[in-house]
């Protein structure tokens, strides 16, 4: 018996950031997933990328 595959979807850099926006502007976490029918991990991936890449800005503007 094999089990069927996802499709793996792919998300354009705007998309993504969108989405951590309205997580920031304080929409509910599983209403963002829901409503996008994203996964827990994608969005927390996504979250922790852009944290990433503040500190990163941050940095080299000293």
């Amino acid at each position: 018996m094999t089990k069927n595959k996802r499709e793996r979807r792919t998300f354009t850099a705007e998309f993504k950031h969108q989405m951590v926006q309205l997580y920031q502007n304080g929409k509910p976490r599983k209403d963002i997933i829901k409503e996008y029918g994203l996964t827990p991990s994608s969005l927390d991936r996504w979250m922790n990328q852009n944290q990433t890449f503040i500190k990163c800005e941050k940095l080299s503007i000293r």
